[in-house]
């Protein structure tokens, strides 16, 4: 790597021998974006037939949620997806705001060695950060802030509850029970 200051007229080669750890390079584009980050209960691919959960153990253990997530606030807001993420395109829209969201992919930042699609960097975490299994909203404001941007979404929709957190465990403790007649 070459690192040049013309106007001191300095110039320095740092070969990988000069380095005691990785690198990391960022742009100042990334700070004029701001993230929401939440917690995403999900599974991937559950296998169903005839109305029955086939992979129910893996379901199971895709749906834990790690302890040290209960450690992050007092209180936990639960919120049905899809209907907190039409109110929030909804308002986006309106306001005139760019934002994307989806889950984060996690890398392993002991081999990982290369660089991210642009569009691609908020959206990449180390894996020692995978427990908080996370979905994240992006928006770019044409309003240069270092603080945070408010987007009322209205009320939040049914089936919307808050938590406390030393309660939040509980959901680990899922127990799924057959149809039983009568």
């Amino acid at each position: 790597m070459t690192l040049k200051v013309p106007a001191l007229k300095l110039e320095t080669v740092i070969t990988a021998k000069d380095l005691a750890k990785p690198v990391q390079v960022s742009s100042t584009y990334h700070e004029q974006l701001h993230l929401l980050c939440l917690y995403a209960v999900h599974t991937d691919n559950p296998v169903i037939e005839d109305g029955k959960v086939i992979n129910l153990k893996a379901m199971q253990e895709q749906l834990y949620i790690d302890p040290k997530c209960f450690e992050m606030g007092r209180f936990a807001v639960v919120v049905p997806a899809a209907s907190f993420m039409e109110q929030l395109r909804s308002k986006l829209k309106e306001r005139g705001l760019a934002g994307a969201g989806r889950l984060v992919k996690y890398y392993d930042d002991e081999v990982f060695s290369g660089e991210f699609a642009f569009a691609e960097i908020e959206f990449s975490k180390q894996k020692r950060f995978s427990y908080q299994r996370e979905w994240r909203l992006r928006v770019r404001s044409n309003i240069v802030t270092t603080g945070p941007i408010t987007i009322d979404i209205g009320t939040l929709p049914a089936g919307t509850f808050k938590l406390p957190a030393t309660k939040f465990g509980c959901l680990n403790e899922m127990r799924f029970v057959p149809n039983l007649p009568g």
